[in-house]
């Protein structure tokens, strides 16, 4: 982190920082903001961008007016928030409220976006259900300019005995095939007892061609290695 100029109060624990440049250790992501103000556990950051993107050719970022971050809860909360890809604004958010470390909370978590020409513009917004301590869901709309809205979902569950992880994704009439296209993976295992284990690996795709045209959700996957198996 840079910043021309920090002054602050040790005794009422506020600061202020101006001109800030910023790079995320922790996870990939880096941005400005004109100025921080800094009270306890909770910060203000004014006229302020994120992108996960090289700092020198920022494919995609996110800017607000005004974004508040509360360490103590573990969201920032950002207000009438513009996504553009390049110079180009294409989505606009009026409260856009994000995790800002690896708390488990009900929420948005950070787009992922992407231009090819198999998709066209890219876009996908996952939505985080913390349902109970041992299990929650991820559901993850994705919207592909030259094919249409996906709806791709990952449910995942642990208990004392095992574990087990469901993927799902659907996508109706896709504008480049003319059909609906989908898939189901299933993994996971019961201990038994002490000695034996069931395990189960189970995928289902509507077609060959899915792997290929959606292989950022299945690296390392082709139609020909796609199996399913069963066994103790």
């Amino acid at each position: 982190m840079v910043a021309k100029r920090a002054e602050g109060n040790q005794e009422s624990d506020t600061h202020k920082i101006t001109d800030i440049k910023f790079q995320l250790v922790s996870r990939r992501g880096n941005g400005d903001a004109e100025s921080v103000d800094l009270q306890g556990a909770v910060g203000q950051m004014h006229r302020s961008t994120y992108t996960t993107c090289d700092p020198s050719q920022p494919v995609w970022k996110l800017s607000a007016p005004q974004i508040e971050v509360d360490n103590d809860e573990g969201f920032g909360t950002a207000r009438n928030a513009v996504l553009r890809i390049g110079k180009v604004p294409v989505l606009w958010a009026p409260y856009f409220k994000f995790p800002i470390d690896d708390r488990r909370k009900t929420g948005l978590l950070f787009p992922q976006l992407g231009m090819s020409g198999r998709n066209g513009f890219d876009y996908t917004q996952p939505i985080y259900l913390n349902l109970a301590p041992n299990y929650d869901d991820t559901l993850m709309p994705r919207y592909m300019s030259r094919r249409g809205l996906m709806l791709d979902n990952e449910f995942r569950y642990l208990y004392n005995g095992g574990r087990g992880e469901l993927l799902t994704a659907y996508i109706p009439n896709d504008k480049l095939r003319d059909r609906d296209r989908g898939r189901v993976m299933f993994s996971g295992y019961h201990n038994v007892d002490s000695h034996w284990q069931a395990r189960a690996n189970l995928a289902w795709v509507s077609d060959e061609r899915y792997v290929e045209d959606f292989a950022n959700r299945l690296v390392g996957v082709t139609a020909s290695n796609l199996q399913s198996t069963v066994g103790l």
